[in-house]
């Protein structure tokens, strides 16, 4: 079974020395089973409001029209995206580990921690690509887990970008979306001087989060952010110039457009065009309907993030929202695993290999 290194190894804790607090076992899982027990009510209750008022046969209908012929080129859509993925981490790590990662390498660990994520609750994946990374090319934990990190910055940062755009582009938009929209826009532009800020003027930044983050947050939790972002200061000053930043942020709009276009062809694959504009549209509200608390694979958070846009916006009827996200999600997840299969197999790695590491 793969599991994480012993955290009580000397060795193990001297190389991740800054990120104890998130290393050290805890004395209760209480924490733990009330996050999952959450995570569980939450799906649970999703669920059930996507199904209330139902039509069942109107349901199976929608549901019948699948067509499996666009199976393929949606899995080459998602390979697409994670090739995009593993690019871009490249130029996350610090600079004397770029060489030593091969691109299949960087390709294995996102499709191991992506794979993860889809079967494993409390979004494991974060935790086992980081590992997987130290394992195949020596990179230690605290900056693979600082690099993923940093990427979700990356990603919320283009999020909150085609979000802005695409609510000021609804025909006739209420006023409150137009205000959203635009302090969307705001807050793209500060997370944009945020990471220009850890770039190219940590010194700086560290010491104005030192002063601050005593004064508006609990000494533990202040102390933990505090070593995260000198992690992340760490890894965005490995991008040593604007071309380097100007190509992680291109990698990240390009994931976030391949995704869209992937939701968009997913409508055809159920006999509905929708527009790219369309797809984008869910692609976004799934990214944020996925963060919240779930059970193992995001089951019911991904549902309720299609039928946002598909029924409140699109105007869909609530039975097709309903047949294309359960579709749509189980698509994705097989695939998914069978991309990285065959990634692994691909390199010599195979199943067996992965499993049988620690």
């Amino acid at each position: 079974m793969f599991i994480i290194s012993n955290p009580n190894n000397p060795d193990f804790k001297a190389q991740n020395e800054t990120l104890d607090p998130l290393l050290e076992a805890p004395k209760s899982h209480r924490k733990k089973i009330v996050l999952l027990v959450l995570g569980v009510v939450v799906s649970v209750a999703l669920l059930a409001f996507l199904v209330k008022d139902l039509d069942i046969v109107k349901f199976k209908q929608e549901f019948s029209k699948f067509n499996p012929w666009y199976i393929l080129p949606l899995t080459i859509l998602q390979a697409l995206a994670m090739v995009l993925r593993a690019l871009r981490s490249k130029y996350l790590f610090p600079r004397e580990y770029r060489k030593d990662g091969s691109f299949f390498s960087l390709l294995e660990a996102v499709l191991v921690g992506f794979t993860a994520n889809s079967f494993l609750p409390l979004r494991a994946g974060e935790i086992i690509r980081p590992i997987y990374l130290q394992k195949r090319i020596g990179l230690p934990f605290a900056s693979g887990l600082a690099s993923i990190f940093t990427e979700r910055i990356f990603d919320l940062l283009s999020l909150l970008t085609i979000a802005s755009v695409l609510l000021s582009r609804i025909p006739e938009p209420p006023q409150f979306l137009l205000t959203t929209s635009a302090a969307l826009r705001v807050i793209s532009l500060i997370g944009l001087a945020g990471v220009v800020l850890c770039a190219y003027f940590g010194k700086f930044t560290m010491k104005l989060a030192d002063r601050i983050v005593p004064l508006v947050l609990p000494k533990k939790f202040g102390d933990f952010l505090l070593k995260l972002l000198a992690q992340v200061i760490e890894t965005l000053g490995a991008v040593k110039s604007f071309r380097e930043l100007f190509l992680i942020l291109v990698y990240s709009f390009s994931i976030w457009a391949v995704t869209g276009f992937y939701f968009q062809l997913s409508g055809a694959m159920l006999g509905v065009d929708l527009t790219f504009f369309s797809g984008l549209l869910i692609a976004v509200t799934v990214a944020f309907a996925v963060a919240a608390p779930s059970s193992p694979g995001f089951i019911g958070t991904f549902q309720f993030g299609c039928a946002l846009t598909l029924t409140n916006i699109l105007h869909l009827s609530q039975e097709f929202s309903l047949a294309y996200g359960l579709l749509v999600h189980a698509t994705q997840t097989v695939t998914l695993v069978l991309i990285t299969i065959l990634a692994l197999s691909f390199s010599g790695q195979g199943i067996k290999g992965l499993l049988g590491k620690n």
